[in-house]
């Protein structure tokens, strides 16, 4: 098994039918991003209507009849954009977790025809005022993606979730930037409860150094013991944490040898009491605390009026 970086590298390799070529994506979306790197420019011109000026740099590698086996990989696949791959590449193998327009006639989450109507139109009304052509107004390429990645929001995606403007808040920022002063505000409230909270790792607040207290493995027990507290569950928390279950198990571990919690992930009786005076003696600033995630809800409500207007 080898991997590579760039096309470039591909092709100065010499593929045989022994070979197999697997191409890596988190999301495909209206599929363009994979045709403008496949197709040559006559097609992409003609048949997508996409402005290209040379060919794909990976079209010999799929057009005439490679020996290789070319294969597409991607998290999430959007029908109508594997529908167009397809039907320029039928022999190309694709896998993935394929996913419906969010406004689908029949396949909408949001199930209800009225509910998919009323969702869709304020999705559209906001969102044309969130990108620069309106066609993106739910989504690139009309995508009407309902994906978020914890490290990324595809542009296919809604734009009411992500963008934003003077007036619209998004939920997520697709920002880079934004994402990384969230994590910045994060990892600084959770360094001062580390050192509240030294006395559960044995050591004191007034005794220690910072190659004492503030290592990884205790900045992850302060952070998973915080969100035990909150009743956050495995999966919530490697989420939030960008780590494995596999990562977690052996924070588990370890935080049970230190009676923060029991084997049933349970937070002790001394780790609760403690997490509760220091509640108690923190104050934090609306500006210090980053925003927590909304709770789920089984129900859709989408209002009759938004700022006024109907």
């Amino acid at each position: 098994v080898e991997f590579h970086n760039s096309i470039s590298e591909l092709l100065s390799l010499e593929l045989s039918e022994k070979d197999i070529v697997i191409y890596l994506d988190d999301i495909i979306g209206s599929g363009n991003t994979f045709l403008k790197i496949a197709c040559d420019k006559e097609t992409l011109n003609k048949i997508y209507k996409i402005n290209a000026a040379k060919d794909g740099i990976a079209t010999e590698l799929f057009n005439g009849n490679p020996l290789h086996t070319n294969i597409l990989l991607s998290c999430i696949i959007m029908s109508h954009g594997l529908e167009r791959i397809r039907k320029q590449f039928p022999q190309l193998t694709v896998w993935g977790e394929i996913r419906e327009k969010a406004f689908h006639k029949t396949k909408s989450p949001f199930h209800s025809y009225k509910t998919v109507l009323l969702t869709r139109e304020l999705s559209y009304r906001y969102g044309s005022t969130l990108v620069k052509d309106k066609h993106d107004s739910l989504g690139f390429g009309n995508s009407q993606s309902l994906i978020l990645f914890d490290h990324a929001t595809p542009n296919n995606t809604i734009p009411i979730l992500w963008a934003a403007n003077d007036r619209w808040t998004p939920l997520l920022s697709r920002s880079h930037t934004e994402r990384v002063n969230y994590n910045r505000l994060n990892r600084d409230l959770n360094n001062r409860w580390l050192i509240k909270l030294s006395e559960l790792f044995g050591i004191s607040q007034y005794q220690l150094s910072d190659s004492d207290l503030f290592s990884q493995k205790n900045y992850a027990l302060a952070y998973i013991l915080r969100l035990r507290c909150q009743n956050w569950s495995d999966i919530e928390i490697a989420r939030e944490m960008s780590i494995t279950l596999d990562e977690l198990l052996q924070y588990r571990k370890e935080g049970e040898n230190l009676n923060l919690w029991d084997q049933s992930f349970n937070p002790s009786s001394f780790a609760i009491d403690r997490i509760k005076e220091v509640q108690k003696s923190i104050r934090f600033t609306k500006e210090e605390e980053p925003p927590s995630d909304f709770d789920d809800c089984d129900i859709l409500y989408v209002p009759d009026t938004f700022e006024g207007q109907s």
